[in-house]
């Protein structure tokens, strides 16, 4: 009886233990399947329970694996904060568990998405589209949720509202675009401009025309043609040597006659001229004696010689023969052959030179006159030219105009004025005066007086021109000198509502150089406007700018509304860099610039430190408050260790050039430049260079 007596009061308890579970309730009413919570902020999450006196929150990316979020948390609120981590990664599948503490009674939420903020990854890039092709302008985006809009020159493109904006090239197509992209988390982002220039088929304006040459002769061809890029001369249909638009046949002979055409190409497509016919006649045209018209011997001082050439040139096709060459006229007696003189033969196509002397004892200017008598069909005559002066008699020299072309209200231009000293003696340039009107428009810049200018030298005076109010101006500059003044007729227009505009790309970059080795580069401006606009300078800004060059001398340049200039940009690193510079080019109606960027390498192969690199990882990434690079060297190296922003400046050296030696390395960047100012959010390349070559990694900083 008293077993049966303890059994009851088992079973009372179970059922009492079951009942009192049975009471213990959990239900999540947020986050829901709906839920989009953004990484870096405070979302609530709530819930109702019975029975649970404390509970324990935790969350998951995937449903498998939970992360304590917060415990011992009074059951009765029904809600907490959740501070959401920033370098949460996003995703859809997270997951909030919440439980009592002993775990006896447990519910999940159903799957939920955590956002990054909106943050644009891949920048749009600016091309080139052929009439009548299609083309397209791409964004990527980290977010979620994302919203597009496509806009062309800051106006809202209708229905351009997806991450990729195809269009069609044509006249309406030329400008510049940008991408406003909105998302579930943080500020809507505004892209990078891309440029969208329209390029065409080549267009002939002008086609060879026939020639007619004697055998032995020369020939020559010659194209105009817009937008062209390469060229290839035909005969007959089949390719010979030529790829520029002239084509100069020499020593023609019967076999070369026939019709010529020329094929220009560019990307966009192909166009061929018509044919030109070259005639060759075969006779026999006897020997032609050819002599320059003039042969000038300058200036020289009293008692005094000077020697000159004289080419004789036979472009028959028989033999020249020479019996006597003479000099007459009144100052014969101060020119005499020294050597080459008659007789002499000259076979087909050659040359022979003769050797003059010009010399005399009295100031003055003298002439003459070099005769020929030979075989040749036509007589020929070369008239002889020389000054004698004293040692005092420098001679001023300058052009008679100077036209600065158009610049805008409140801007200046600059055009370069070239003083030459034709005489035997130095000369002193005392001043540079403006008279006129609108002298008060000219200056001179850069130049101090009184300077030298030795005899058949030159010196360059930077004469500038702008103004306040539109208009037609005029002005006489005025060169005062030692040996006698001259005068230069200026003239220039201001403009109010110039309408020119220079395009160009915002980015060039070189990628890897190999050290003390140069690369060349081409960069194009295009006027798009109604006007010329004249380009005054090209100049280098930037740490790096002793590193990029143009190829040749630029001087002022106008270019006509519609039509494009290229510039040849040389990179020459000297050593292991990552380098950057702005390209500034100034016009009359403005600055435009390109960010230049290059890598200075050793060797073009990345092979070998990435080879050498056992294991490497940059974490956090996307990173707010600081990343590290972890890596494993499985040999001796001499590295550094660099982060640059997307246009290539280098913005913080985390470890400067330096042996590394066998083994586990971990470096951290505390999101800092080297100025110790926080870096903005965006897309940064971490830099591991040395020896063994140069590899990257990418890296989002997010706020």
């Amino acid at each position: 009886m008293r077993f049966f007596t303890k059994l009851y009061v088992f079973i009372g308890l179970m059922v009492s233990a079951s009942l009192q579970l049975l009471s213990q309730t959990i239900t999540i009413t947020a986050p829901t399947s709906a839920s989009t919570w953004c990484a870096g902020s405070s979302s609530n999450i709530t819930w109702t329970s019975s029975g649970v006196s404390v509970v324990r929150i935790e969350g998951s990316p995937d449903g498998n694996t939970f992360i304590p979020i917060a415990l011992n948390v009074d059951a009765s609120a029904g809600t907490y904060t959740y501070s959401i981590p920033s370098n949460l990664p996003q995703g859809s599948q997270y997951r909030i568990r919440i439980s009592d503490n002993n775990s006896s009674v447990s519910t999940v939420s159903d799957a939920f998405t955590i956002a990054v903020p909106t943050q644009i990854t891949m920048q749009p890039s600016s091309q080139t589209v052929c009439a009548g092709q299609s083309g397209s302008l791409n964004v990527e985006v980290l977010g979620s949720n994302l919203t597009y809009q496509w806009s062309k020159n800051g106006v809202a493109i209708s229905g351009a509202t997806s991450s990729t904006y195809n269009f069609t090239g044509t006249l309406s197509v030329e400008g510049t675009y940008t991408v406003l992209v909105s998302g579930a988390c943080g500020t809507p982002q505004t892209s990078s401009a891309a440029t969208v220039t329209l390029s065409r088929t080549p267009q002939i304006t002008s086609h060879p025309q026939a020639v007619t040459v004697n055998k032995g002769g020369s020939a020559t061809f010659t194209v105009t043609a817009e937008f062209g890029s390469t060229y290839q001369w035909r005969k007959g249909g089949v390719d010979i040597i030529g790829n520029s638009p002239t084509l100069t046949l020499t020593n023609v002979q019967p076999s070369d006659a026939g019709n010529y055409d020329v094929r220009i190409t560019n990307s966009c497509g192909s166009v061929t001229s018509n044919p030109a016919l070259l005639t060759v006649n075969s006779g026999n045209i006897g020997a032609v004696l050819i002599v320059p018209a003039t042969l000038d011997f300058g200036i020289i001082q009293p008692n005094t010689t000077t020697e000159k050439t004289l080419e004789v040139r036979n472009t028959g096709d028989i033999p020249l023969t020479v019996s006597e060459v003479n000099i007459t006229g009144n100052n014969a007696q101060s020119f005499l052959i020294l050597q080459g003189g008659a007789p002499f033969e000259v076979a087909p196509n050659s040359t022979h030179n003769i050797t003059i002397r010009f010399f005399g004892n009295t100031n003055g200017n003298y002439t003459a006159n070099v005769n020929f008598i030979s075989n040749a069909n036509f007589p020929s005559t070369v008239a002889l030219t020389g000054k004698i002066g004293t040692a005092t008699s420098g001679i001023l020299s300058v052009t008679s105009t100077l036209d600065f072309g158009t610049v805008m209200i409140g801007t200046n231009t600059e055009r370069t004025l070239t003083l030459s000293n034709t005489g035997n003696a130095a000369l002193t340039v005392t001043g540079i005066s403006f008279g006129g009107a609108n002298s008060t428009n000219f200056s001179v810049t850069g130049s101090t007086f009184p300077f030298t200018i030795a005899s058949g030298a030159t010196q360059a005076v930077t004469i500038r021109f702008g103004g306040t109010q539109a208009g037609t101006y005029s002005s006489t500059a005025l060169i005062v000198s030692n040996v006698g003044n001259a005068t230069v007729n200026l003239s220039g227009i201001i403009s109010a509502t110039g309408n020119s505009k220079l395009t160009i790309a915002s980015a060039v970059d070189f990628g890897q150089t190999i050290i003390n080795t140069t690369k060349t580069l081409p960069v194009t401006i295009t006027n798009t406007g109604t006007s010329a606009v004249m380009v005054n300078s090209v100049s280098f800004e930037g740490p790096n700018s002793p590193l990029f060059r143009l190829s040749s001398p630029f001087s002022a340049t106008s270019i006509a509304a519609g039509q494009s200039m290229t510039f040849n940009v040389e990179f020459n690193p000297t050593n292991v860099v990552t380098a950057s510079a702005i390209m500034r080019i100034a016009a009359a109606d403005g600055v435009v610039t390109t960010n230049l960027t290059g890598l200075g390498v050793v060797s073009l192969s990345i092979n070998t430190l990435e080879a050498l690199i056992n294991t490497i990882s940059l974490t956090p990434n996307p990173a707010k408050d600081y990343t590290s690079l972890s890596m494993t060297l499985q040999r001796n190296t001499n590295a550094g260790i660099q982060v640059a922003d997307m246009t290539g400046r280098i913005i913080r050296t985390i470890k400067p050039m330096s042996m590394l030696e066998q083994g586990n390395y971990t470096f951290t960047w505390n999101i800092m430049n080297d100025a110790g100012e926080r870096s903005a959010s965006g897309i940064y390349r971490l830099i591991i260079h040395g020896a063994d070559g140069i590899m990257t990694l990418p890296l989002v900083v997010i706020e």
